[in-house]
């Protein structure tokens, strides 16, 4: 105990939070029976006495204390954590001023165009000034981390008020989406089209007026002097919220799309509801660009025709059919004269509200850029069939065929539409794809950059996320591996199934979890799920894939390795002689024995975040595994919060329980690898 103390004390010191002759000062000002002689009793007095905060003492405990002190800024608590980065309550040491400091992932600053898009990104974001938009006041890196410092705005986001009291007054919605509009016009004035207008990126501040977040890393507009460092084919943005061209990947998006976001938003406050569902991305996708525009008056009585009509065509399918600017929105909704609120909806919809609510505004949950999914109900399943399980109890998306007179799916046509071609040439065989890499990037090129190539050329994502909140980023096909190759893109879970996603399955299969003999190895819900047999993961994969109508199903072991490895040497990504692993792993030098939350170490090149260590990884030893007996078709990747630095990365055989990352496979018109030539 000693030892632990002594070294807890000497990790607090090296944070920078407190210095040694003040520690000292605080220890020698207590009496002598209460000075503290373990970690959680010093961790405890300095809380106390105001000088840790619970966040910052956790994370000396945790052994990540170097990141808390960032330049002039100290973390205080994290506030938020999303797709790209997370988001700190700091304060500056100088200015004694509270601020809010958002951290971008390593990978959304690799390699020079990434770092050169950042810094343009971060000087648009500081000419912005109004009162309408959380000001950005600093940017800089420290310790190799890139971080935008922003005013920090103590209230709540737009969806959590919606959460919190349901649809709101037409007159308050209208005021807080005018709010949202003069913000967004004055960014686009300055060249910045957001990209991501939804609730999560409306504050309201405790005088009753919104700001728009997340400007900081919003796009130039096409044609604004240096967008060219914005790489075609990306696609920012969540996709309750996203115009039809701008989910496609369009690069003449512009302030138009921002006005269907806004839209799009109207209706969620107006109804409580989500304007188009899905239950896939490319539904979703389909939905917003060929379902009829829906009707706020047919869920809130009290809405105004009028109001009913500017909605309407702030939403219209084609730009050109909206409001062409932000002015002219203002000047809409300002014409506007809705009664007062009643808090009377339309039938039975308050019912609705009262019982879909929280499944509704789980899309709202996640914020920054990621592909968001609407949720699905969850409606139990029959138990499925112990192991063996035949490759045919999956539900892979059915395959188009040349007699084919129809997209088999709305997702065929769907990515026929993204990829700017006919159908006839997804389903032509013998017609190369032009624009569809096969061979490795040249050295120069980041394994971010990599993904971001084959994400545009196939038409997709490089990030989504499904019903149960899982997210998941493209995985480019694999020419360097000599020892074979993974030859066809996926999707891969960003991080392992926690517990709390776990539960879903159990509560729909009528268990309880953690009642067998591993129960007491769960740890808190954002933890991995473990202490599951193979036969446990291959029901879970089956009962997603009924539940979202996707075809889940356990990675094989190349698959994970490729994906593990990024690009990078034989086995990890970064050089284990230069750079410490538990930057990304927690193993047995880290972990203190036991998993910790997902996603709170720094991911790898391609977003996946403990690919390394904290829960051994169920995978099948080939993709054909099932073929085999059940001990050997399956095996562990990746090591565990037990193992040593040596065995990450590796995988063990013979392993009885695990936790588990799932893939989320293509639709097979999608991957095409087949008649794939790529540029020349």
């Amino acid at each position: 105990m000693a030892l632990a103390f002594r070294r807890y004390r000497k990790t607090l010191l090296a944070s920078g939070l407190i210095d040694e002759a003040e520690l000292r000062a605080f220890e020698r000002a207590l009496p002598r029976p209460q000075r503290p002689t373990t970690p959680a009793a010093l961790a405890q007095a300095l809380i106390d006495a105001e000088k840790l905060t619970p966040f910052q003492a956790a994370e000396v405990a945790a052994g990540r204390a170097a990141g808390l002190v960032l330049g002039n800024y100290v973390l205080l608590d994290r506030i938020g954590v999303g797709g790209m980065g997370q988001v700190f309550k700091a304060w500056h040491r100088r200015m004694h001023r509270t601020v809010a400091l958002k951290t971008l992932p390593n990978e959304a600053a690799a390699g020079e165009n990434s770092v050169a898009r950042f810094r343009r990104e971060i000087l648009s974001a500081a000419q912005l000034s109004h009162p309408n938009i959380v000001t950005a006041f600093d940017a800089d890196v420290a310790a190799g981390t890139h971080f935008l410092v922003m005013e920090y705005v103590a209230g709540q986001n737009l969806a959590e008020v919606l959460r919190q009291r349901g649809p709101l007054p037409i007159a308050q919605a209208v005021h807080y989406v005018l709010d949202a509009a003069r913000g967004l016009a004055y960014a686009h004035s300055q060249g910045i089209v957001h990209r991501d207008v939804k609730p999560s990126n409306l504050i309201l501040s405790p005088d009753d007026v919104v700001k728009l977040l997340d400007l900081g890393l919003a796009r130039p507009a096409a044609g604004l002097v240096g967008s060219e460092l914005t790489l075609p084919g990306d696609v920012v943005g969540t996709l309750e919220y996203m115009a039809p061209e701008q989910a496609a990947a369009l690069e003449t998006v512009d302030g138009r799309a921002d006005i269907y976001g806004l839209g799009c938003t109207l209706y969620r406050l107006v109804t409580g509801e989500l304007p188009y569902r899905g239950n896939s991305p490319w539904a979703l996708m389909a939905a917003h660009r060929d379902e009829p525009i829906p009707s706020l008056r047919a869920l809130r009585e009290d809405a105004p025709r009028k109001l009913d009509a500017v909605f309407a065509r702030m939403v219209a399918k084609q730009p050109a059919d909206r409001w062409q600017t932000m002015d002219e929105v203002i000047e809409a909704l300002r014409r506007q004269k809705p009664p007062r609120a009643t808090g009377r909806l339309g039938g039975s919809h308050s019912a609705k509200i009262a019982t879909d609510k929280a499944a509704a505004d789980k899309s709202d949950k996640q914020s920054d850029s990621g592909i968001s999914l609407p949720p699905c109900p969850v409606t139990a399943s029959p138990p499925p069939t112990p192991l063996p399980i035949p490759p045919s109890t999956l539900l892979p998306t059915p395959p188009l065929t040349r007699a084919s007179t129809a997209p088999a799916t709305a997702l065929a046509a769907l990515l026929a539409a993204l990829a700017g071609i006919s159908l006839l040439a997804w389903l032509d065989a013998d017609r190369p794809a032009q624009d569809v890499p096969t061979a490795a990037p040249a050295k120069h090129e980041s394994a971010a950059a990599w993904q971001r190539h084959w994400a545009k050329s196939l038409g997709l994502p490089v990030m989504l996320t499904n019903s149960l909140g899982m997210r998941f980023v493209l995985i480019p096909p694999d020419d360097m591996n000599a020892a074979g190759k993974v030859d066809t893109p996926f999707y891969c879970a960003v991080a392992e199934v926690t517990v709390a996603e776990y539960r879903q399955f159990l509560t729909a299969m009528g268990s309880a979890l953690g009642s067998g003999a591993g129960a007491a190895a769960w740890q808190g819900d954002r933890h991995p799920a473990i202490e599951m047999t193979a036969a446990d993961a291959e029901m879970f994969c089956r009962w997603l894939s009924r539940h979202d109508g996707a075809s889940y199903r356990l990675p094989t072991a190349m698959e994970l390795a490729h994906a593990c490895r990024a690009g990078g040497g034989d086995r990890l990504w970064f050089d284990p002689q230069r750079i410490a692993a538990g930057r990304f792993a927690w193993y047995d030098a880290t972990s203190a024995r036991r998993t910790h939350q997902v996603v709170l170490l720094e991911a790898n090149p391609l977003g996946l975040h403990d690919i390394l260590g904290n829960a051994p990884e169920w995978c099948r030893a080939t993709a054909a595994g099932l073929s085999a007996a059940p001990a050997e078709a399956y095996l562990l990747f990746g090591g565990s919060w037990s193992s040593g630095a040596d065995d990450l990365g590796t995988v063990e055989r013979g392993g009885k329980f695990g936790g588990l990352r799932l893939v989320l496979e293509l639709p097979l018109e999608a991957r095409r690898p087949d008649t794939a030539r790529g540029p020349q």
